[in-house]
């Protein structure tokens, strides 16, 4: 069986404002969706294992799309952000992609967490794909390949400044991911703000915000199909 790996925070609130966040559900479903057809097994794996909080905003009705909706209430494919993997359940062996989904909460645990580090890099090294959206590109910022970051000299995006900004967020982050990939070396590019857009680096793959999940994952399984 071909798999997937999809990586989603656990963090289910800004740390200085009583307002909830969590992943952002077409971010990891208009991936996985893809995945699927294309006759994936897709796993879920978080920083603690289990459940996966989805950020409230994220499913509005305006947020939703026909396929958002089905599987939204779809009770086996919902049952995984009940049940999602803890790192060391993850045989990293198993899987051509790693894929991050964003939701703001990935600002707070998916950055620094090693053992998804070091997933990640032994993914990558195997010939597989990393890959992102939005915030979930704050997954890739840490990870160091010969002592050098991975993104370094690398053309990557991700939820830009300006739509922070837009997004009224801006002074509850404790970083900006725009900031973070120019300080470490990384060529960071955008389109117009909430723009589908995508770019493919190698074998490095980001999404610049939630349009752009479909974006990625056509780019990833391009890239899988002629490896």
């Amino acid at each position: 069986m071909k798999k997937a790996l999809i990586v989603v925070t656990n963090h289910s609130k800004y740390e200085s404002l009583n307002r909830a966040t969590g992943a952002w559900f077409s971010e990891v479903t208009h991936f996985a969706k893809d995945f699927y057809d294309e006759g994936y097994d897709v796993d879920f794996v978080s920083p603690n294992g289990g459940y996966i909080p989805l950020d409230p905003e994220s499913i509005q009705p305006e947020m939703m799309s026909r396929d958002d909706w089905k599987y939204y209430t779809d009770h086996e494919y919902m049952n995984k952000f009940g049940n999602s993997l803890s790192p060391d359940e993850v045989n990293s062996n198993e899987y051509e992609v790693i894929y991050f989904a964003g939701g703001h909460g990935a600002v707070w645990d998916l950055k620094d967490n090693t053992q998804l580090n070091e997933i990640t890099l032994d993914i990558y090294n195997n010939n597989g794909v990393i890959s992102s959206v939005c915030h979930g590109a704050v997954g890739l910022l840490n990870i160091k390949k010969e002592e050098d970051y991975i993104v370094n000299g690398k053309n990557v995006t991700g939820f830009t400044n300006s739509e922070e900004e837009s997004n009224g967020t801006t002074d509850y982050m404790p970083y900006l991911l725009e900031d973070e990939f120019k300080n470490i070396g990384a060529q960071f590019k955008k389109e117009e703000d909430w723009s589908e857009f995508a770019v493919t680096d190698g074998r490095i793959v980001t999404g610049q915000n939630p349009q752009s999940g479909h974006a990625v994952a056509k780019e990833v399984l391009n890239i899988i199909s002629k490896n």
